[in-house]
């Protein structure tokens, strides 16, 4: 069940690699061709690209201690999962800013393209799944290392 949880983070994960990457190229070439100005954006996706990464990543690190059914080793495991749900929580902050700074944007009639606020929309929402999937899959895991321990103190 963990490893199913885990493959499918790491497959939204790369969804919103695309989206983002599919916004930063937008960005750079609305640079080029001289229709925006603004610095921030590409700023904000460059960093969505480099903290999809290590989201991903250590996804992947946990996938061999997740799947493994002869049990977890209790030694050196993380018993929070701070990495996840700090670069989760600022993916989703930078997406649902991007989003709120176009809908602001939208509204003072600086931009019509609605295409980029639903993008940063559907980017929120997986980001979202992508988190509750996270602590889903982190409380079964520590569910799985209760039982461990449990079972390594004699007379119980």
């Amino acid at each position: 069940m963990l490893q199913s949880y885990t493959l499918l983070e790491m497959l939204l994960g790369a969804a919103v690699f695309i989206l983002a990457a599919g916004e930063l190229h937008g960005v750079v070439r609305a640079r080029r061709e001289g229709k925006s100005r603004n610095v921030s954006r590409v700023v904000t996706h460059a960093v969505m690209l480099a903290l999809l990464v290590p989201y991903v990543l250590f996804a992947y690190y946990y996938l061999p201690l997740e799947s493994s059914e002869a049990g977890i080793d209790t030694f050196g495991t993380p018993t929070f999962n701070w990495t996840y749900l700090l670069i989760g929580v600022m993916l989703a902050t930078l997406a649902g800013w991007e989003g709120f700074s176009l809908l602001h944007a939208g509204r003072q009639r600086l931009t019509a393209n609605t295409g980029r606020l639903v993008t940063h929309a559907v980017m929120l929402i997986v980001l979202v799944v992508m988190m509750g999937l996270s602590v889903r899959k982190w409380d079964h895991y520590l569910e799985r290392l209760e039982v461990t321990y449990a079972k390594s103190i004699p007379g119980e």
